[in-house]
């Protein structure tokens, strides 16, 4: 098995940021600085405003590191594998919930 290593990103409450740019990722603590969706689509997603912060962030990275990686939207399939780790999880989506419940 071959793998390559193609794009990477990240997104921290001190920035956010491509592989290959010169900077490396800064970890804090704190909300994560999120990059505004013109840099990470070529066109507004119908539904990224809906999302809650867990999703926004999880789809954030990964539009960032495949736009890293030279990946274009339409230019056909290619197989693609990703590792994404977050210190977020869920929380915040399953607190708004119950609050909903109570």
């Amino acid at each position: 098995m071959d793998i390559w290593i193609t794009g990477g990103a990240w997104i921290t409450p001190n920035g956010y940021g491509s592989m290959g740019e010169g900077k490396v990722p800064v970890l804090g603590s704190g909300f994560p600085v999120m990059p505004p969706d013109s840099d990470l689509f070529p066109h507004p997603h119908p539904r990224y405003g809906r999302f809650d912060m867990y999703t926004k962030l999880g789809c954030s990275a990964v539009a960032l590191a495949m736009k890293n990686a030279g990946y274009k939207e339409g230019a056909g399939d290619e197989p693609v594998g990703m590792v994404v780790s977050t210190i977020y999880e869920v929380m915040e989506t399953d607190i708004a919930y119950y609050q909903t419940t109570l």
